[in-house]
């Protein structure tokens, strides 16, 4: 009777908990038959279709609980036709009419028209659905044109059509999200009367034989997706191939969502030339190289890879040749909540995207540990990342200003300085190598000045910092406060002091409890100023009341153009850390502060 009443791939609600038939027969040690599901909210099982080491069924969420066992008599929630769900959530019982307004339409149900006497009510319901222009019928079970969803009947479809059609045909957005829906001619059939339909929501549901359904002239209907320009699939855990199968109905698509359908690589085509926008969060995507045939869709514009396990390392040899380069008309991409670890990604990122004028890459273990806390500080980040991309306009939703791109370039050129600065004159060559835009800034800036220093790493003195302490306090006087007056000790330390012992030898050099005073690097490194566009606005309102066309002071622009940066400050906490996590290089100068 089991097998009679059920079948592989159908969808069935219990208690309003969607699931898939995946298996139907006896399971080891029970009487009887059973149903073997997988549930949409795989929390909700209690294994992957195997019991007690036999595997009954396979899910395709591959999630460890997805699948349960359910007796075939089980209670379930009855599935609706669609304009049975329309009904049910649309017709109210009472709705507010504007006064004065009449309908000369005849009332038809089931097909046919009825006599209007006594039916001012029913008129009134169908007034209101056929003004509807956003229907969300998401989880309401529908499960198609009629309430089975395998009607084999073409004049009852039809009719079923027809009577979607008469009843609201203004629909321009549609939400199927989540419902009992199995075969793609159900949604072919229900879209079909709504000629003015441009955006369907798909989502959460399991559609079955995708292929044999869509070779089908369903309803005799040939184009019923013709003015659909947005399309969201996620969560229904189809494949690339099945997506760009269905795609290819809809010849107006300018945006497709398929977030979260587990998917690893794209294979082929989408075949829709019209595509602007293509959203794919949430997936189980490594490189760019697996995404590569959406390089053929000459007008994307917007790519959302969020949320995916994209790392940025460099693929196998296999692989070469296989980096896409993304037509110029792509100016947006987001990159964020991945895996990217490395600046050389970066860098690539303006030879696979030539157009890239926008980009969000937050999130990342480039940018956070694996605690989500910052590895280094927002604004280098944000500097840092601006910098490798020449022609980016946006970054993580921020505008980008021209003294922001100034500051940006230039403090990535004394980086480049610095890493030059700690290699030899034979190992410079691999250093500009992994800094693409190292000539081109140089041009812009004038080239830096290189200062190394030849010391061997074995050396005594590769092992000592040479310290300059300076305390605003005159030594061996903690009580007197000299206005203007400071003291500098100097002395040459090793690396492998910790701060605790830091501090107690600054302590004795000047005569200063070591728990009372703060030790602060002066890095000599510089960092834009806060409020520097504020300061930029009023100068360019300033310009604007200037009509005299007068020079101003030279010494005064100088001092107005060092105010716009400041010098990094490093506060050396307490802790057992060695000086040298703190202090790059063999010189450091730090001020000696009171708490």
């Amino acid at each position: 009777m089991a097998t009679i009443e059920h079948y592989i791939d159908q969808r069935l609600s219990f208690a309003s908990a969607l699931c898939t038939v995946r298996y139907i027969g006896a399971v080891n040690g029970t009487k009887g038959e059973w149903l073997g599901v997988e549930w949409d909210d795989p929390g909700r099982g209690k294994h992957s279709g195997e019991h007690d080491g036999v595997r009954y069924f396979e899910c395709k969420s591959k999630h460890p609980t997805a699948g349960s066992f359910v007796r075939p008599n089980r209670p379930r929630d009855h599935p609706n036709s669609f304009l049975e769900a329309l009904h049910k959530k649309y017709a109210y019982e009472d709705p507010i009419e504007p006064p004065g307004t009449t309908s000369n339409q005849p009332i038809i149900l089931g097909g046919k028209v009825v006599e209007e006497v006594g039916f001012d009510k029913i008129r009134k319901q169908q007034a209101v659905l056929r003004d509807l222009r956003v229907v969300l019928l998401d989880g309401c079970r529908v499960a198609g044109l009629t309430s089975d969803g395998r009607a084999g009947d073409k004049g009852r479809r039809r009719q079923a059509i027809e009577e979607i059609r008469n009843t609201c045909p203004n629909i321009v957005e549609l939400d199927l999200s989540r419902n009992l829906i199995e075969r793609w001619e159900e949604v072919a059939g229900i879209c079909a009367p709504l000629e003015r339909l441009r955006s369907l929501r798909l989502n959460g549901n399991r559609f079955s034989n995708l292929g044999s359904s869509r070779e089908e002239n369903v309803d005799d209907v040939t184009s019923p997706f013709d003015g659909v320009k947005e399309l969201s699939f996620d969560e229904n855990l189809l494949s690339w191939e099945d997506i760009a199968l269905l795609v290819a109905s809809f010849p107006s698509l300018t945006t497709l969502f398929a977030s979260s359908n587990n998917l690893s690589t794209l294979t082929v085509n989408p075949n829709s030339t019209n595509l602007t926008k293509i959203v794919l969060e949430e997936n189980q995507f490594t490189s760019l190289s697996v995404i590569k045939p959406l390089c053929e869709l000459p007008l994307l514009q917007s790519l959302y890879l969020g949320h995916n396990a994209i790392n940025g390392r460099k693929g196998s040899p296999e692989s070469k040749g296989l980096e896409p380069i993304f037509p110029e008309s792509v100016t947006y991409l987001d990159l964020s909540y991945n895996e990217i670890d490395n600046w050389d990604f970066i860098n690539q990122l303006q030879y696979h995207f030539p157009g890239l004028t926008g980009l969000r890459i937050a999130h990342n273990p480039l940018y956070e540990d694996k605690a989500g806390h910052p590895s280094m500080g927002v604004e280098e980040s944000f500097m840092l990342t601006l910098a490798r991309l020449p022609c980016l306009k946006i970054l993580n939703f921020s505008n980008i200003t021209p003294q922001e791109r100034t500051n940006a370039e230039i403090y990535y050129l004394s980086r480049i300085t610095k890493e030059l600065e700690a290699v030899s004159e034979n190992e410079e060559n691999q250093v500009i190598q992994n800094h693409p835009r190292y000539s081109t800034l140089c041009e812009l800036y004038g080239p830096p000045t290189i200062k190394r220093q030849t010391i061997n790493p074995n050396s005594l003195s590769a092992r000592l910092v040479r310290f300059e302490f300076i305390s605003a306090k005159p030594a061996n006087q903690p009580d007197q406060q000299v206005p203007g007056s400071t003291s500098t000790k100097t002395h040459r330390l090793p690396r492998s002091l910790d701060i605790y012992r830091l501090k107690g030898i600054v302590g004795r050099l000047f005569g200063l409890r070591p728990n009372r005073i703060k030790l602060i690097w002066e890095t000599g490194e510089w960092d834009p100023a806060s409020g520097l566009e504020e300061e930029e606005e009023e100068e360019e309102e300033e310009e604007d009341k200037d009509d005299d066309g007068s020079e101003g002071d030279e010494e005064e622009m100088q001092a107005k153009d060092k105010g716009r940066w400041v010098t990094r400050e490093v506060e050396l906490l307490d802790g057992i850390r060695d000086v040298g996590f703190w202090i790059e290089g063999g010189d450091a100068t730090i001020r000696v502060e009171q708490r």
